[in-house]
């Protein structure tokens, strides 16, 4: 049934570094599904007028770019009318403790989706993009060099600085999830891997669409998006991530012709991920097992080999 107020019916809430970009890309592709021009509206964080207001600077973490208010978030949805399926796709709101409530506040019949990766990976895949921007920023933090990982996962578990905490903390998984569940029926919630969706990404997408209502469609799941890695063309990265003739381009492009125009940029962009180190996956898989025992026991689902 669609909402009487032309909001969401599906939220693919996170996590980060978990595929939820290339999830975005696919589903809009769909013609029968609208979504946001961009991923990550964080407007259920920065709702205004929502009951739970923002926290202040989570975890020492600024959101970049929100929407405050309704007529704002609800101008950047595409293609919306009779018969389509609007959702939107923010993995912010999986790891921000209000957002599930203004969520239900809005939209209490809302279909929740989540897709995770294993903590560890997911850890490692955020700590390259943070290197990455500072790079971009010329922050040169020591925190954020990849050469100081060992360092860092060595102090584990007392981390190093705010950010290196809120890094490890995306990846407790259970909490997060708790909030939704103590919001919605666990008939409105279902959770993938991010295994799944590297292994079978149509059949993923399939399962996905017909959780959300969305009616079916072939996905192009040929290209993956927002790959990790190390940038080695970054003069190319600086100027035309986030920048307006890239949204520019996006907004005057077909979907699937943009997705292609921007896999081709990715490739020429980054550099195949350098490995973590056997030292640092050590220390970060005893960091993690408590939690990802407690979650294997909440989705029940065997998730021992995030642990190998």
């Amino acid at each position: 049934m669609q909402n009487k107020l032309p909001l969401p019916s599906f939220f693919v809430v996170g996590a980060g570094k978990s595929g939820t970009t290339s999830i975005h890309q696919y589903l809009r592709q769909n013609p029968m599904g609208s979504l946001p021009l961009r991923k990550e509206t964080h407007f259920f964080i920065m709702d205004k007028d929502s009951a739970l207001p923002a926290p202040q600077n989570y975890f020492g973490k600024e959101m970049e770019n929100p929407i405050f208010h309704l007529k704002d978030y609800l101008a950047e949805f595409q293609n919306q009318g009779h018969g389509h399926i609007v959702g939107e796709v923010c993995p912010s709101y999986l790891f921000y403790p209000n957002a599930a409530s203004n969520i239900n506040a809005r939209v209490p019949n809302a279909k929740i989706i989540a897709i995770l990766r294993n903590p560890i990976d997911r850890f490692y895949s955020n700590f390259q993009f943070r290197s990455n921007k500072d790079q971009q920023a010329k922050d040169n933090r020591q925190d954020f060099t990849t050469q100081d990982l060992d360092r860092i996962t060595a102090a584990l578990p007392y981390p190093s600085s705010p950010e290196v905490k809120r890094l490890l903390e995306i990846g407790m998984y259970s909490g997060q999830l708790q909030r939704y569940y103590d919001q919605f029926p666990s008939d409105n919630i279902k959770v993938f891997l991010f295994d799944d969706l590297q292994k079978t990404p149509r059949k993923l997408m399939n399962e996905l669409s017909e959780f959300a209502g969305i009616p079916p469609f072939e996905y192009d799941v040929s290209m993956v998006f927002n790959r990790s890695g190390s940038i080695r063309a970054f003069w190319f990265y600086k100027t035309f991530r986030g920048s307006k003739f890239s949204k520019m381009v996006q907004k005057a492009t077909p979907p699937l012709l943009y997705q292609r125009i921007r896999v081709a940029a990715e490739r020429l962009v980054f550099a195949q991920a350098n490995r973590m180190s056997t030292q640092s996956r050590n220390q970060l898989r005893e960091y993690y097992r408590d939690e990802i025992d407690r979650l294997q026991t909440m989705l029940g689902r065997d998730l021992g080999d995030w642990l190998v």
